[in-house]
């Protein structure tokens, strides 16, 4: 997947994933919870 000329444009990262879903106009970020190797966030649609 890394060599894969698709993979650059996925995107990877708890906190990357998150910040994609809170840009999007119709939901918000209620809650985020990091723990060693995971992040947890809880969005609410508008």
């Amino acid at each position: 997947m890394d060599k894969a000329w698709w993979g650059r444009v996925l995107i990877r990262g708890g906190y990357s994933i998150a910040r994609y879903f809170a840009g999007h106009p119709r939901l918000e970020l209620l809650q985020e919870c990091e723990l060693d190797d995971h992040l947890d966030s809880v969005f609410r649609k508008r």
